[in-house]
């Protein structure tokens, strides 16, 4: 009998991975000890190069992708070697492309959940800096956001995660010199997710890319 796989309590594996990685570097990024922020700034460095042939060591800075890595977690999900290799391809990818966002910005740019915030205002936070959402707040005017739009389309068209991810940093790049006035932020937690789920053939990804479409295209206040 063929083991049933939970992808979606893999999704969110790779969501929870990413987020709790993100969360601990960005507080000591942001903080006020020197020297956290410093080991902050070095790991972020480290990332940058994780999903570049320029990586130094996966024993130099495997660490920061593994460390709380679970097997039996994968497991528990029903996980085989190729989508626990998902799971590991989404975190890294994600730590990655956060490490880019944050670079020179003194600013967070990933969407953490605040003390005492409660469940409700920290989703709807969250839902306000989806990826698609985040795009649009690249160009807000549709009729002059055509290069935001054609790289959408090219993740839509990709024939393999490596064309995927290739078209997801650029669009992480123009969210980051972006000319509006506001910080573009990123909700890393479901980006992490949708990096694992736009690995799988079939249904899995078109709900992605119908939701970043929906978020895409729904209306933008600029100024919120």
């Amino acid at each position: 009998m063929e083991k049933h796989v939970d992808h979606a309590a893999l999704a969110r594996e790779a969501g929870r991975l990413a987020n709790s990685k993100i969360a601990s570097i960005q507080c000591r990024y942001t903080g006020q000890n020197n020297a956290a922020s410093a080991r902050a700034r070095a790991e972020l460095a480290q990332l940058r190069k994780i999903n570049g042939s320029n990586n130094d060591s996966w024993f130099a800075t495997g660490g920061l992708v593994l460390e709380g890595w679970s097997r039996e977690r994968m497991e528990q999900f029903g996980a085989s070697e190729s989508d626990e290799g998902r799971v590991f391809c989404a975190l890294k990818s994600t730590l990655g492309l956060y490490a880019l966002h944050q670079q020179s910005k003194s600013i967070g740019c990933a969407v953490l959940r605040s003390k005492d915030e409660s469940d409700e205002d920290y989703r709807a936070r969250a839902a306000r800096a989806s990826f698609g959402r985040a795009c649009r707040l690249i160009e807000p005017k549709l009729d002059e956001a055509a290069c935001v739009r054609r790289r959408l389309m090219a993740i839509e068209r990709a024939n393999d995660f490596d064309a995927v991810l290739y078209n997801v940093r650029s669009l992480i790049r123009l969210m980051k010199s972006s000319k509006t006035d506001q910080l573009i932020r990123l909700d890393y937690w479901t980006l992490a997710k949708d990096l694992y789920l736009l690995q799988l053939p079939g249904g899995w990804q078109e709900n992605v890319l119908s939701r970043w479409s929906q978020d895409y295209f729904a209306f933008v206040e600029t100024l919120e």
